[in-house]
């Protein structure tokens, strides 16, 4: 895979040139009725999945303030920005008398619920790319063309699915990601790009692709989230294909906003995991979204006939995962982890991995037989 230097960000111009405007704050104006109107051009560069372009209908909302901070008095109550066939109009419009100097900050899609550039809510049930300005944009008299250097508040996680066994794995029809480390709600400082969590939940996405033993090549499915860490808190994927639920665990990792996540997952017969080796972030446009070839794949049979959870054996290997089955009890692989396995008298524990080189069992309770041909 080939990965391009060009950062992920998104141009809003208000004009042409380098303003040497001085932010530092100042009374309140009156608002003036007339002066020189301050106008719109924009322009973007980013890959698919994400905004390709603030076209036609694209909307910000622009908050015009009196200083430097976003914490600064207001000039104007907020203004609606849109786009037309034309060019960007403002909403009313932003006007500067002589020695009037103003900071701008944007965030985009507009919504009339923004108000407090420092506290702008939002939720990930909309699935919109918010993008937001960071730090001000001056204007004055006579420099009231101005750039906006929009930037993606969220993060995209996007998901590839490799199908590997026999007959057709079906289709792929919803996705969903979610943990107590996982906001849903939350509030963007439009200045600094933090966002603060509100709420916790679940946010399904509908999906329509059919699951291969290639995987994909481009148009991830995949959703906007916020931000969060998931190195010490786990959070999980939902995955319904053909009908049927599967939950695996999310590999550790730090999200950042304005970065595309790739995660490369196994489906078989046994359960869905997470391949943690392949996992991708992109700040920069890619070239392809194609899987890398896999190495290292065993499985291994145990009969059980023990009473007690079914012990894990503990796989040498760097990065090793797999999936663990017995009927119809599936969990991913975890170093030391168990597993309740259904039934009585003996029964067939399916133990599949990637990456291993070899693995040791720590006790043999319960264990009649194990068939490591195709280990």
């Amino acid at each position: 895979m080939k990965i391009r230097s060009i950062k992920y960000t998104v141009l809003a111009a208000l004009a042409v040139g380098t303003l040497a405007v001085s932010c530092k704050e100042s009374d309140k104006p009156e608002q003036p009725l007339s002066g020189n109107l301050v106008t719109i051009d924009t322009q973007v560069y980013t890959k698919r999945n994400v905004t390709l372009e603030l076209g036609e209908g694209a909307t910000m909302t622009i908050f015009v303030k009196t200083g430097g901070s976003a914490e600064a008095a207001d000039f104007m109550p907020p203004v609606k920005a849109e786009r037309g066939a034309s060019g960007w109009t403002t909403s009313p419009e932003i006007r500067l008398e002589e020695g009037q100097t103003i900071c701008m900050y944007a965030v985009s899609p507009y919504n009339s619920a923004y108000t407090n550039p420092s506290a702008v809510p939002f939720n990930t049930k909309d699935q919109v790319d918010l993008l937001y300005s960071g730090d001000f944009v001056p204007a004055s008299y006579q420099t009231n063309r101005a750039m906006f250097q929009m930037k993606h508040a969220l993060a995209l996680a996007s998901f590839n699915i490799i199908y590997s066994g026999d007959g057709d794995a079906g289709s792929l029809t919803s996705i969903s990601v979610s943990g107590d480390n996982v906001p849903t709600e939350g509030t963007l400082n439009v200045e600094t790009g933090k966002i603060k969590g509100t709420a916790t939940g679940q946010v399904s996405v509908s999906v329509n692709k059919a699951v291969t033993k290639n995987g994909w090549s481009d148009n991830l499915p995949g959703q906007w989230v916020i931000p969060f860490d998931n190195t010490s808190q786990a959070a999980t994927l939902t995955a319904t294909i053909n009908g049927k639920t599967y939950v695996a665990t999310i590999p550790s990792l730090e999200m950042r906003a304005g970065f595309q996540y790739i995660f490369h997952l196994l489906l078989t017969p046994n359960g869905l995991v997470f391949d943690p080796s392949a996992t991708q972030e992109i700040s920069l446009n890619v070239l392809t979204d194609e899987m890398k070839p896999l190495e290292g794949y065993g499985a291994i049979t145990f009969g059980f006939s023990g009473t007690k959870d079914f012990q894990f054996p503990f796989f040498n290997g760097t990065q090793v995962f797999g999936n663990i089955k017995s009927g119809d009890m599936q969990t991913n692989y975890s170093v030391n982890g168990s597993m309740p396995v259904p039934g009585s008298g003996t029964r067939d524990v399916i133990v599949e991995t990637w990456n291993s080189t070899g693995f040791e069992i720590n006790s043999l309770e319960g264990i009649e037989t194990i068939d490591v041909s195709k280990y």
